[in-house]
């Protein structure tokens, strides 16, 4: 027991802030909109919502256009995504590094850039001559948020595609299965856990959206979120807002406990992920012709709001027009951008950059801090705090932030440490609240790529902790773990809500500033501003590009692995234990290298070997050749 304490510290250490940072403001909004009265109030407010039919109509309209969002990502996705799991092709990589833009950026960018390319006046209607005005409807909602989802779905559902071990494939077709066959009996049963988590995960994105449908709704349509919001800063009613965000809770958290279950029923073992070797060139006619016409549409629809979001900030009468850009950097005077803005550029780029970086690094160091001790106790003998029980428990209060309004979180900082606290210490505060529990899945299972027959290996030589650190875990989990602390960048850096709940507009940031120059009607200068804004996402995506990159020359062109175990482990939010494949080969084989080549990985325990068996890829698909007929469909099937 004394010895599992130092690997319960920094755990401990992370949950304490976790606490103050998520539960204990949760539980203030709630104690302060109940107080007094505000019990019967409550009921009576509950009453009233539920004979009126609102609250009905909220929900069913909220759980719809969640559903609708998440089927359409996950069906366009899908073909993308066998695509970039099964051939390989010049821009491949760039291709997938860009696709996951969309996600990051801030709601209200989405918002100018889907307007210039779709609204009344965008680009689409004056190419055809159409005076098409979708956008401000349902369609343009749903529309809004499979631009902003697919590029999830898109990257979970190619790293499922990757994970699907070849050899089931190839004794299909060695048994006279055909291509249609093998898709329907092989590749169906094992990628269908990899679809249910993607669906549940841009239902929740969905279900929890706020800014678009806000600006695309109007009062027409109203999700929880956008009724929160309403009740506290127009009504001015705590209690009904209180009301609202309480079912929603309730809502996610069964979705989040059926879904984990039905994850956890339907998933088998994985095979390591297999980069594709088949060359689209070398493909027939018919799936080279479909592949371009795939990604001719969703190119399209991807890269045509951007594109015309940055063609119009740089244009005027169809002619090269700079004017805006250098008013945003005082080179107009008919106009005081800095009296809109309440801060110059340069202040709204530090700012931004200085609490991504602080909000980003807090929560990385608390990811971190948390899978390591998660790891390490689990693996002390008796595991004392770290038992299943615990380890769940932890990680499930990790993931909470993914079924609360950050509204309401926001909220309740704000009420709880305002004059106690600096307030950008606050908007840190909640910006690592709503970024942790993505950050933490991907740090999680990164460390679980660490073998512990390295970190054993190494003790039985001498090495202590330190030197361990230095000199097996940095170089094994680097690339993920810079990967990592780029997303706890990227999502404070696009924050709009908590800077603006909990700042009230006393901070300016690259949201707020957009969100101000459309206020005073300056559309050009939020149209430059959004362009600078996408530079330095770009910039931030190389990096993420970078640092994913295999150092095995010969896998250049191959997909950034680390950034494809991002998205497969935001789906692993969804459950609430971790995935335990730490081997169980030699002790101690003399060294690191060898306790390495003893390891038996995760083809051999797919491929059904028993009692940890070590072979090699050539004699697990020889197994597999030569078992009877009749024993090898049952294990397809």
């Amino acid at each position: 027991m004394t010895r599992s304490l130092p690997a319960a510290l920094p755990a401990a250490a992370a949950v304490a802030v976790f606490l103050l940072l998520f539960v204990v403001p949760v539980v203030g909004f709630y104690a302060l909109a109940l107080e007094g009265e505000g019990v019967t109030v409550l009921i009576a407010e509950a009453e009233r919502a539920i004979v009126s039919g609102r609250l009905g109509r909220i929900a069913g309209f909220t759980v719809g256009q969640a559903a609708l969002s998440a089927l359409i990502s996950v069906a366009v996705a899908l073909p993308g995504a066998y695509l970039l799991a099964t051939f390989a092709f010049p821009g491949r990589r760039a291709v997938y590094s860009f696709t996951l833009l969309p996600f990051v950026l801030p709601s209200i960018i989405v918002v100018i850039a889907m307007i210039s390319f779709f609204g009344r006046g965008g680009l689409l209607n004056q190419l055809f001559g159409t005076q098409l005005g979708y956008v401000y409807s349902f369609a343009g909602i749903i529309a809004a948020h499979v631009f902003y989802n697919f590029s999830l779905a898109l990257r979970i559902l190619t790293s499922g595609f990757q994970s699907i071990d070849r050899r089931y494939i190839e004794a299909a077709a060695s048994l006279g299965d055909g291509r249609l066959g093998r898709m329907r009996r092989v590749v169906a049963p094992l990628l269908t856990p990899t679809i249910i988590t993607s669906f549940l995960l841009v239902f929740v994105f969905c279900f929890l959206s706020f800014g678009v449908v806000l600006v695309f709704g109007g009062v027409q349509y109203e999700t929880f979120e956008v009724r929160i919001y309403s009740d506290i800063h127009i009504r001015l009613n705590f209690v009904s807002a209180a009301l609202y965000a309480a079912v929603q809770l309730l809502m996610t958290g069964l979705l989040f406990l059926f879904g984990g279950r039905v994850i956890a029923r339907r998933t088998s073992a994985r095979a390591e992920i297999e980069e594709p070797t088949r060359r689209l060139a070398a493909a027939p006619a018919l799936v080279r012709g479909a592949a371009v016409a795939y990604g001719g549409t969703v190119g399209l629809f991807l890269l045509g709001p951007l594109g015309s979001m940055l063609y119009r900030s740089l244009t005027a009468g169809g002619r090269l027009d700079l004017t805006a850009y250098a008013a945003l950097f005082g080179g107009e005077t008919t106009r005081n951008v800095e009296s809109i803005l309440r801060a110059s550029l340069p202040q709204v780029i530090g700012q931004s950059i200085l609490l991504a970086f602080l909000s980003g690094t807090l929560t990385f160091l608390l990811a971190v801090a948390l899978a390591w001790s998660l790891r390490r106790g689990a693996q002390r003998p008796g595991a004392g705090p770290w038992s299943t029980a615990g380890r769940s428990a932890v990680e499930t209060l990790v993931q909470l932030p993914l079924g609360v309004s950050l509204v309401t979180v926001a909220l309740g900082v704000r009420m709880l440490y305002a004059g106690r606290l600096p307030l950008p210490a606050m908007v840190v505060g909640t910006q690592v609240v709503a970024t942790m529990p993505l950050v933490f899945r991907i740090v999680s299972t990164e460390m679980n790529r660490l073998r512990e027959s390295y970190v054993e290996g190494a003790r039985s030589l001498g090495a202590g902790t330190p030197r361990i650190v230095r000199e097996i875990a940095l170089p094994v989990l680097r690339r993920g773990l810079l990967n990592a602390y780029a997303y706890s960048l990227a999502f404070p850096f696009a924050d709009l809500t908590a800077v603006l709940t909990v700042g009230r507009g006393e901070i300016a940031t690259f949201p707020v500033a957009i969100y101000r120059l459309i206020g005073f009607r300056s559309f050009d200068l939020a149209l430059a501003l959004s362009g600078l804004y996408l530079l330095i996402c770009f910039l931030l995506f190389l990096w993420i590009d970078r640092t994913s990159l295999s150092r095995n020359p010969a896998a250049a062109g191959s997909l950034p692995t680390a950034t494809g175990a991002a998205a497969t482990t935001a789906g692993e939010s969804l459950r609430t234990a971790g995935d335990d494949r730490a081997a169980t080969g030699a002790a101690a084989a003399g060294s690191v290298r060898a306790a390495a080549h003893d390891e038996p990985t995760g083809r051999d325990e797919a491929a059904g070997n028993a009692g940890g068996a070590r072979r090699d890829k050539a004699a697990g698909c020889s197994t597999l050749a030569h078992e009877p007929t009749q024993r090898t469909r049952r294990r397809l099937w």
